[in-house]
């Protein structure tokens, strides 16, 4: 699971979307030198809303650390091949 630290107070849009990118579907990228200073397309949560989502958070990290297995590279191309059935 990919978490960035602005996901826990801020929402919506990336709030670095307008440094990077023309639109904020970040489909238009700009290109150097970036704006830096681009005005912040995101929204502050709420208390409540960041409460959920630190508990969330401790509880995915609580699971991870009772469910921890190391796979490696090979391990997981050995299981994509294993589960992945040939065209007929």
């Amino acid at each position: 699971m990919l978490i960035h630290e602005s996901n826990f107070y801020r929402q919506g849009t990336t709030p670095w979307a307008n440094n990077y990118y023309t639109d904020k579907g970040k489909t238009l990228p700009l290109t150097p030198p970036f704006d830096l200073a681009a005005e912040d397309p995101s929204n502050q949560r709420t208390d409540e809303n960041r409460g959920a989502i630190w508990d969330a958070y401790a509880r995915l990290v609580a699971f991870a650390s009772e469910a921890l297995s190391v796979v490696t590279s090979e391990d997981i191309c050995s299981l994509a091949h294993s589960t992945v059935k040939p065209a007929p």
